[in-house]
């Protein structure tokens, strides 16, 4: 009986949560998300920042692994993103779903293999989509999907997408 009090007072203090630090101009946050990409993995870590309540720009450190299926090349790839984000929709101050696009910067290493993976730095542009969902004033999850394009020869990492859910905490 006590855990189920304890339960209860914790779901209906999740679904009652005020809005007090959502999408505010001049409020920042920080996160850390996981995910899957077109090749392997990505762990990421982020900055975000409220230009305005509908207007934010969120910057992305990233780490990918995996493995280039066609010639089973394992590698490894560090990463910026920069993404400008514009919130389309807001639900009831808990749901925000925004959209954005930015520029995209990576570092790819082949690992266990001698075949370059690029001659030159991938970077490039992308496009973004995020639902947020906050559970607690400061405290929100989402899911990101980013499609980046990159320009670099040979184009085996150009076409890139990211599926990642995440938290966030507001300060």
């Amino acid at each position: 009986m006590r855990y189920f009090i304890v339960f209860l007072f914790l779901v209906t203090s999740v679904f009652n949560a005020e809005a007090q630090l959502r999408h505010i101009k001049g409020i920042n946050g920080t996160g850390l998300n996981w995910g899957l990409t077109r090749y392997g993995k990505v762990i990421e870590l982020e900055y975000v920042h409220f230009f305005t309540n509908k207007l934010y720009l969120s910057s992305r450190a990233t780490y990918e692994y995996g493995r280039y299926s066609p010639a089973l090349i394992r590698f490894s790839s560090i990463g910026l993103i920069n993404t400008v984000y514009y919130t389309i929709v807001s639900a009831r101050e808990k749901f925000y779903l925004s959209t954005g696009g930015g520029l995209s910067l990576f570092f790819d290493k082949a690992r266990e293999s001698e075949v370059p993976l690029s001659d030159a730095i991938p970077f490039g542009i992308h496009a973004s989509i995020q639902g947020e969902y906050y559970v607690a004033n400061q405290l929100s999850f989402y899911l990101d999907y980013t499609q980046h394009y990159l320009f670099i020869e040979p184009k085996w990492g150009a076409g890139r997408w990211t599926i990642s859910l995440g938290f966030r905490v507001y300060f």
